[in-house]
């Protein structure tokens, strides 16, 4: 079934110019028409451009948008949105539901209510300067999750779930550009079965993964199927704990197939991102599961290859606050994590959706973030370098003389891959990411000396000097008055961090609110003391530190529990 809807288009041709020019950026984005609900679910690259498409939605107007980016820069964005004049909503799907071809753009999804008993699938077509615009509808009670375009460009292949037999089961269907539909199958137990996404295999056929509550172990298991180039069943692949667990795909020319998303533990119920490679008959080649640790629940929602490994992209939820972040991974090609990062635009929920690799290495992510208020979201967009750091490496960090020829290089940044400190007497060091953010040297002898920093992340390199004298420097008030105390209120524990701390200079004092001291058993570290404050009653203290010359300092804590 054909219809024509509204199209209201916003356009400027743009192109990317050169890459390696481009900033990097952490950015959010008001779709306009009064929308209330903006975000992007899909990112792709065609040429010298990149699309981003999503939906917004517009409580004002009596109709939902699905909306379409084509993205040049950050600056400037080219943008068209694509309007019913009905009260249906426009969903994009959850998997890969944005297709560019040579002169074709497809958006594919669902039309309706949350629940699919109300929804129907829905193919939107454009060229890629929205001239022409057609809709496909197909059968209620359906929705597109995941699609493809043929090489040719004359055919979909699009994944969903139906309702068949009062099941929901998976859904492949292949039709061409004007809704004829060429074959179409199901696939499922006597319960409930959703695709979430969809690859096309070596060998012509095609594999989805999703969910099923038909078989397996847990409430939802993942649930992977390989058909043929006409849609027939071949082999599933079931794996899970016993909660709710939820896989997508990626087929390569070599017969491998990835399969990505989230995993309950057994033993805390959180989510982790896990990643699996199996081969073309379904077995196992390797399996690891990824995360922050205890109290954080994360998962995968899209993955990209590099030309080193693999980027997934998901959301990471951390118990203490519940906000989710959008979260970054790679791994080699054996599911070795290499790095991973968490991104927050705002203090509410910040949500991935798709992530896409450009040719110099560096890294773009689109998906949603809520308000302040959490009345209201915006479409996001960041782009990182090939470390995922959305900022430039950045050479910094201070030096303290420890004692005569012995110095501390101390609160260096980590937004690098790799640093080389040349200390200027013939010798240096090589750190990378994952080192601690301070380092210790000793000289010869006290001749003064020049020491460079240099960061370097993904070709771009920042480098800073210090030229100092390594002799015992006298504490003074000023450098005692430098003291810190982390975390201010403390709950457990409280860290005091000290200028040119060498144990055994100083002591540290405890008085509560009416100046009576208390007693505490102070722990050296590298760089000062921890306290626990467990045993201290919540209150306001006095914390005096004293260096073995007399003079001290004071600073207020404030113990909560």
């Amino acid at each position: 079934m054909l219809k024509k809807i509204v199209v209201l288009i916003f356009m400027t041709q743009l192109s990317f110019g050169s890459w390696s020019q481009m900033e990097l950026f952490n950015k959010t984005y008001d779709l306009g028409s009064g929308g209330d609900a903006d975000g992007w679910t899909d990112i792709v690259m065609k040429n010298d451009s990149v699309y981003v498409s999503g939906s917004t939605f517009g409580w004002g107007y009596g109709y939902r948008h699905l909306s379409s980016f084509p993205i040049n820069n950050p600056q400037n964005i080219a943008h068209h949105q694509f309007m019913t004049n009905t009260v249906n909503s426009y969903y994009p799907g959850i998997g890969k539901s944005l297709l560019v071809g040579s002169n074709i753009l497809i958006m594919t999804g669902s039309v309706g209510g949350d629940s699919i008993t109300d929804a129907l699938s829905y193919a939107l077509i454009t060229n890629l300067n929205s001239d022409s615009l057609r809709t496909i509808f197909f059968p209620d009670s359906s929705y597109f999750q995941a699609s493809l375009l043929t090489a040719t460009e004359k055919f979909i292949v699009s994944a969903g779930s139906k309702t068949t037999n009062s099941n929901i089961d998976f859904w492949l269907i292949k039709y061409d550009t004007l809704g004829n539909i060429i074959w179409e199958n199901t696939y499922g137990g006597n319960s409930r079965e959703e695709v979430f996404s969809l690859d096309q295999t070596h060998d012509g056929g095609y594999v989805m993964a999703g969910y099923t509550r038909s078989y397996g172990s847990g409430l939802r298991d993942v649930y992977v199927v390989k058909t043929d180039s006409m849609g027939v069943f071949e082999w599933h692949h079931i794996f899970g704990d016993s909660d709710n667990d939820a896989g997508f795909v990626k087929a390569f020319s070599n017969g491998d197939i990835l399969v990505y998303g989230g995993v309950s533990d057994n033993t805390s119920g959180e989510l982790n991102g896990f990643a699996k490679k199996l081969d073309s008959l379904g077995n196992e080649k390797w399996y690891n599961e990824f995360g922050y640790g205890i109290d954080i629940s994360e998962t995968f929602e899209t993955m990209t290859p590099s030309s080193t490994g693999y980027i997934f992209a998901g959301t990471s939820i951390d118990a203490s606050d519940n906000n989710p972040l959008g979260w970054l991974l790679k791994t080699d090609f054996d599911g070795n994590e290499l790095w991973s990062r968490r991104f927050r635009k705002r203090d509410n929920d910040n949500y991935f959706r798709d992530v896409l690799e450009l040719p110099n290495g560096d890294i773009m992510a689109c998906g949603f973030v809520f308000s302040e208020d959490t009345l209201s979201q915006d479409a996001w967009l960041v782009r990182t370098n090939c470390l995922g750091f959305d900022t430039l490496p950045e050479a910094n960090g201070e030096v303290v003389v420890l004692a005569e020829r012995k110095v501390r290089l101390q609160n260096m940044s980590k937004a690098w891959g790799n640093c080389i400190i040349d200390w200027g007497d013939g010798t240096s060091n090589y750190l990378y990411e994952d080192y601690a953010t301070y380092i210790e040297h000793t000289y010869p002898n006290t001749s003064q000396r020049t020491i460079k920093i240099t960061a370097i992340a993904c070709g771009v390199e920042d480098t800073m000097s210090f030229n100092i004298v390594p002799t015992t420097i006298n504490v003074t008030k000023e450098t005692l008055d430098k003291f810190s105390l982390y975390p201010n209120p403390a709950y457990e524990t409280v860290t005091l961090q000290i200028p040119a701390f060498q144990e055994g200079d100083y002591s540290v004092r405890f008085y509560n609110n009416i100046g009576k001291q208390v007693q505490i058993d102070p722990t050296p570290t590298a760089l000062g003391y921890e306290i626990n404050t467990m045993r201290l009653p919540s209150g306001i203290y006095q914390v005096v530190l004293v260096h073995r010359n007399g003079m001290r300092s004071n600073k207020k804590l404030v113990v909560q529990h």
